[in-house]
Formats: structure tokens, C-alpha cells, sequence
């Protein structure tokens, strides 16, 4: 039978201070490419109006809770913001602020889209790593012969699975509505508004999912859902916008 290890281990105490660190720096990161996502958004013709939004919404969370599986989130939405600046059509995110307002292209490009490229993944391997303040009593696949770490942090992954779950049905329904939009009446301004905002929810809860899914909890069903219908919708939102694209 492993041993547990002791809440108080130093090891483990600065494992905390390091996720509290990095939860600090990356809702911090995510705050300010949010708003500034929003105000370019808003100056753009025609206007983005909820590009900065889910950024904002995980940075503030994130700073707040601490979580790790926020760190997923993330790491999902700075992956995604990479969309907007190769192909500005695809709105969903964006527009990329930097893309916009330099027009930078080749190399310069390439190193701005890489920025936020080393960010996704240092989010994400973060996720992976801080995950197991949990705990791993539950965690399945880990070492039998490994120490079990104890709860080291609030698990609140049961409330991010379910929100997960209700984004992807409220962007499932935002695509349903768009792809009517674009059927129906392709000039109207909800033709363009609906996508985005179903893409964005979509984003939001394919992070929130993976970040409940691969954590311990009890709602891993409905993370899993979460996750589906984000892609699912994220999908059928890029579609509508690049039909509109000129």
C-alpha cells in the first residue's frame, strides 16, 4: 500500500506557491490580450464584439480560484487565438490585435503567432503537471508504487465540467442559429454576430472540458459533452464566417 505524503511536505507546499504563481501570471496575460482583443475588435469595420470575452472571463477565474484545470482553458483559448491571425475571416477570438493594427506578415508574423503558440503550450504542460495537486488518490493510471499526493487545492473541476457542459449547449444552439442565419438572410447583422458568439462559447467550453476531463471529478460525462459540442460548434461557426468571407 503507497503511503500518502503529508499536506505540509515542502515539496508539495511549493508546488502550490508555483501554481499560484502561474495562475497569476497567465490571468493576468489573458485580462490584458482580452481587452485589448475587444477594443480593436470594437474599432474594426465591421465590429467584433465578443472576440476578448471568453479570455477575459478564464483570466479572471483563474485569478480568483486557481484551479488547474483553468490552466487547460487556457491553453485552449491562446491555441485557438491562433486562427484569427492566419486567416482573419474566421473571427471567432479575434480579431488578432497585433495582425490588425501592424499588418505584419511573413517572418514577423510567423514570430507573433509563435508568441502566443510557446504560451498555449506552456499553459498546457502546466495543466499536466499541476493537475496532480487534486490529488491522486482517484487517478487512474498512476503509479502503484508512487506516494499519494493529498489534496493540495479546492477541486472545483465538478462545476467546470457542468459549465462545460451548458456553454456547449448554448453554442451548439448558436451554431443551429447561425447556419439558419446564413440559410435564410445572409446579409442580416445577426449573420455575422451569432457565429462569433457561438465560436467563442465553443472555445470556452472545449477548454473548460478538457481541463475537467483529464482531472479528477466526478462529472467527467459531462465534460466530455462539453468538450464535443465546443469542437462540434466551433466547427460549424468557422463555416458560416468563412462563407461570409468576401
Amino acid at each position: 500500500m503507497p503511503k500518502t505524503l503529508s499536506p505540509t511536505d515542502p515539496h508539495l507546499l511549493e508546488a502550490v506557491q508555483r501554481l499560484s504563481r502561474a495562475q497569476k501570471t497567465t490571468g493576468l496575460i489573458l485580462i490584458g490580450y482580452g481587452l485589448f482583443v475587444q477594443v480593436v475588435g470594437l474599432l474594426s469595420d465591421p465590429p467584433r464584439t465578443v472576440g476578448g470575452l471568453p479570455f477575459i472571463a478564464i483570466g479572471f477565474f483563474g485569478l480568483i480560484w486557481g484551479d488547474p484545470a483553468l490552466l487547460a482553458a487556457a491553453a485552449v483559448l491562446l491555441a485557438f487565438s491562433l486562427i484569427p491571425g492566419v486567416n482573419p475571416a474566421v473571427g471567432v477570438l479575434g480579431p488578432d490585435p497585433v495582425v490588425q493594427l501592424t499588418g505584419v506578415t511573413g517572418l514577423e508574423l510567423l514570430i507573433a503567432l509563435g508568441v502566443k503558440a510557446v504560451l498555449a503550450f506552456t499553459a498546457l504542460q502546466q495543466f499536466l503537471v499541476f493537475r496532480f495537486l487534486y490529488g491522486t488518490e482517484r487517478a487512474s493510471g498512476f503509479g502503484a508504487d508512487l506516494a499519494i499526493i493529498p489534496p493540495m487545492v479546492p477541486n472545483r473541476t465538478d462545476r467546470l465540467a457542468r459549465w462545460s457542459r451548458s456553454t456547449g449547449l448554448a453554442a451548439a444552439a448558436g451554431a443551429a442559429l447561425a447556419i439558419a442565419f446564413l440559410l435564410t438572410d445572409p446579409a442580416a447583422i445577426g449573420t455575422r454576430v451569432v457565429p462569433e458568439l457561438a465560436g467563442a462559447l465553443a472555445v470556452t467550453a472545449l477548454g473548460l472540458g478538457l481541463g475537467a476531463a483529464f482531472s479528477p471529478t466526478d462529472e467527467r460525462p459531462a465534460a466530455l459533452i462539453g468538450l464535443g459540442l465546443g469542437l462540434l460548434s466551433y466547427l460549424a461557426a468557422a463555416f458560416v464566417l468563412l462563407r461570409l468571407a468576401p
